[in-house]
């Protein structure tokens, strides 16, 4: 079966994306490389200048942009979902939340609203510095988000429910457990191995995480019959969207 949200091929699309992340990981460890051995060949002088750019562990750059984006794809198809929903005479609010909690990941990722909690009073036994004082607050709020979310997630489809655990322990373990890690493991320059190589695996996972949880979602936007058609005008011609909703449910088991 071919499977489009919005007339664009679903698979494809996330191998995409897929590669674009997997691209700018790959020039993450090349940069790490080079700053490692402090020399590139022929490319010392350009990494020197721009390898910030493409650095996982920083906040403000291509890497952070990058998830922001993939982020708020996330938030947007859940919004989707949950119009779908609500013309198919469901619920549309748990999707809809669940849509303002990535838009608000998206901004937090974009903005750094995190580091607001950057403080010496919450800095963590044993962890280098302030900058992971977040982790416990963070902690706490992934708990309340998904136990309130809990039963609602094991009613959605057997493909849908497993690819949102999935997607969920990546993301988490990523974000707060190897961010954990990294303090543990970082000294005070913030380049010995041992954190590059934990926060490098940190942001990865974390990528790794929110691009599964689109491909869920969009998954569930697929199976909800959303969708937009798009014609090419002639001159003179008014073009319009279509949305082939059907107005009836498709089983208890995937009612949102």
């Amino acid at each position: 079966m071919d499977r489009r949200i919005c007339n664009v091929r679903l698979t494809p699309l996330i191998w995409f994306i897929a590669v674009m992340v997997a691209g700018l990981i790959a020039i993450h460890c090349f940069v790490m490389v080079c700053w490692t051995l402090k020399s590139c060949g022929p490319l010392t002088a350009t990494v020197t200048s721009f390898g910030h750019l493409f650095d996982l562990n920083r906040e403000l750059n291509i890497p952070s942009w990058a998830s922001s984006v993939l982020i708020v794809l996330v938030a947007a198809a859940c919004m989707l979902v949950g119009l779908a929903e609500r013309q198919q005479g469901g619920s549309a609010w748990p999707w809809w939340g669940l849509g303002v909690v990535f838009a608000y990941m998206s901004l937090d990722e974009a903005a750094e609203l995190h580091g607001l909690l950057a403080t010496d009073k919450l800095a963590l036994p044993g962890m280098t510095g302030a900058g992971f004082a977040w982790i416990v607050p963070g902690l706490v709020l992934a708990a309340i988000i998904a136990l309130a979310y809990l039963r609602w997630v094991l009613r959605q489809p057997a493909e849908i429910r497993n690819l949102f655990f999935i997607a969920g322990t990546i993301y988490v373990t990523g974000a707060l457990g190897f961010e954990a890690l990294g303090g543990l493991l970082a000294d005070p320059t913030y380049f010995n191995s041992a954190y590059l190589v934990a926060s490098t695996i940190e942001e990865t996972l974390e990528f790794l995480g929110m691009l599964i949880m689109l491909y869920a979602v969009l998954r569930r936007l697929d199976m909800s019959g959303l969708a937009f058609e798009f014609a090419t005008p002639r001159p003179g011609q008014i073009v319009t969207a279509k949305s082939d909703i059907p107005r009836k449910g498709f089983g208890e088991a995937t009612t949102g």
